[in-house]
């Protein structure tokens, strides 16, 4: 109950783990939910599938929960990060 709970890179869980975490929710908890669906870690999840893609499609044909999406258009990270980003291959 009255919980602050932030669930930070969500990209690499899938749809179950995020209900998993919903349902444990209490009265007047709020949740955070962040990730990139470009930065995916799991070889079992992809940017349709992930956790974060699943929650976002969901909450757009059902309104009941106040959702919000924002999207960084820069990287905000240092430059070897952003080098990192642009030049290596992971799939």
């Amino acid at each position: 109950m009255n919980a602050f709970v932030i669930f930070d890179e969500a990209q690499n869980a899938n749809p179950f783990q995020m209900r998993t975490l919903g349902t444990r929710l209490g009265e007047n908890s709020k949740l955070i939910v962040l990730g990139d669906p470009t930065q995916i870690d799991s070889v079992y999840l992809d940017k349709y599938s992930n956790a974060l893609i699943n929650l976002y499609e969901n909450a757009i044909e059902n309104p009941d929960p106040i959702i919000a999406k924002i999207c960084l258009v820069q990287m905000v990270r240092s430059y070897t990060s952003r080098w990192f980003e642009q030049n290596i291959e992971t799939r």
